[in-house]
C-alpha cells in the first residue's frame, strides 16, 4: 500500500466519525505535511470550513450536522454544544439556529462568526451528554440555559421537551434550582414560568395546544383533559380539550391536530352528534389566546354555571 493511500484511509477514518469533517491537526496525525494541506486548500480539494477545521470540497452546502460538528471541532477537544444548538440536536427546536451554541469550560471563549463561546460557563460532568457523536449539554441543562438566555423562547421550550417527553417538570425545576444556587442569570425568570407550566402540557400535541392550556389556567379555569376520546352515534371522536364532567369542550379553529384520525367524518356531523349528546362546544384560535380573561370568560362562565347544577 502507497504511502498516499495510508494517509487517505486514515484520514477517511477520523472523518467517519466527524461527518466528514476534520481539524489541520488530525491531518498532520494522519500523515499531511504543512505544505500538502496548503496545496489541497489551494486547489479546492479542501475546504476550510472554519480556521483549522476542514472538509473536502463539494458544492453541496453543510448538512446542519456537520455545521455542529464544526463548531465543535473549532471550540476543542472539552467543546460541547449548548442552548439553541443543543435544543436543536435533541429535538427540541425544529430550526437550527445561525449561531452555533458551544460551551468551553474551564478556558476564555472567543467565538467567532458563526459560533457563540461564553466566555465563562460552569459545567458539571452531570450536565453533558452525547447525541450523534456529539458532546452536548443535557436536555435538562439545555432546556434551563436557553429559557434564561433567550426569554422569548422560555415558554415554548419547555413546552416542547415535556411534549416530546425528552424530560419531566421535576427534573427541570431540580435543575433550574441547582443553577440558581450558581447563580446563573436568568434563572428566576425560568423557574416563574415552569412554577406557571400546567403538568398536563406533556399530554398536549402542539406548541399551539400548549399555550391554549396556558391560557386557560391564566383564565382561572380549571385543567381539561387533553385530546378526549369518545364515541358517540357509533363514532369516535378527539376533543382537543374536554371538561367531561360538565359535558363542554373547546376546539381549536384553523388547526386540527386530529383531521387525520377522522378523515371521513364532516366537521357538521361531528358537531351534531356532539350537541346531540348534550355537549356545548366553544372555540379558540391563535389570535385570541393574546387575552385569555376576555376570551375564555363565557367559557369560565358556563363551566360554573353546569357545575353547580
Amino acid at each position: 500500500m502507497s504511502r498516499a493511500t495510508q494517509k487517505a484511509l486514515a484520514l477517511r477514518k477520523i472523518r467517519s466519525s466527524q461527518f466528514d469533517l476534520f481539524t489541520r491537526k488530525q491531518a498532520h496525525s494522519a500523515g499531511y505535511s504543512r505544505l500538502a494541506i496548503a496545496e489541497r486548500l489551494e486547489s479546492g480539494e479542501w475546504i476550510e470550513v472554519h480556521p483549522n477545521v476542514f472538509r473536502e470540497g463539494s458544492s453541496l452546502a453543510p448538512t446542519p450536522h456537520q455545521v455542529l460538528m464544526a463548531a465543535l471541532l473549532y471550540a476543542g477537544p472539552d467543546a460541547v454544544l449548548a442552548q439553541r444548538s443543543a435544543a436543536f440536536l435533541h429535538g427540541i427546536l425544529d430550526e437550527l439556529p445561525a449561531t452555533v451554541d458551544v460551551y468551553r469550560p474551564r478556558r476564555r471563549g472567543h467565538g467567532i462568526d458563526g459560533i457563540h463561546i461564553p466566555t465563562s460557563t460552569y459545567l458539571h460532568a452531570r450536565d453533558v451528554t452525547t447525541v450523534k457523536r456529539m458532546d452536548v449539554t443535557t436536555v435538562d441543562r439545555t432546556v434551563v440555559d436557553t429559557a434564561a438566555r433567550h426569554p422569548d423562547l422560555a415558554r415554548d421550550v419547555v413546552d416542547l421537551a415535556l411534549q416530546r417527553n425528552l424530560t419531566t417538570l421535576e427534573n427541570l425545576e431540580r435543575c433550574a434550582r441547582r443553577m440558581r444556587r450558581r447563580g446563573r442569570p436568568g434563572i428566576p425568570s425560568v423557574l416563574h414560568v415552569l412554577s406557571t407550566t400546567n403538568p398536563a402540557v406533556g399530554e398536549t400535541r402542539s406548541i399551539f395546544e400548549a399555550r391554549t392550556l396556558a391560557a386557560i389556567g391564566a383564565a382561572g379555569i380549571r385543567a381539561p383533559v387533553p385530546d378526549f376520546e369518545m364515541r358517540v352515534n357509533g363514532q369516535t371522536y378527539f376533543l382537543d380539550f374536554a371538561w367531561p364532567d360538565v359535558h363542554v369542550y373547546l376546539e381549536f379553529d384553523g388547526f386540527d391536530p386530529h383531521a387525520k384520525r377522522r378523515p371521513f367524518v364532516t366537521d357538521r356531523r361531528r358537531q351534531n352528534d356532539l350537541t346531540a349528546a348534550g355537549w356545548l362546544p366553544f372555540h379558540v384560535t391563535a389570535e385570541m389566546l393574546h387575552r385569555p380573561h376576555i376570551t375564555f370568560r363565557g367559557l369560565a362562565e358556563t363551566i360554573d354555571q353546569r357545575t353547580s347544577v
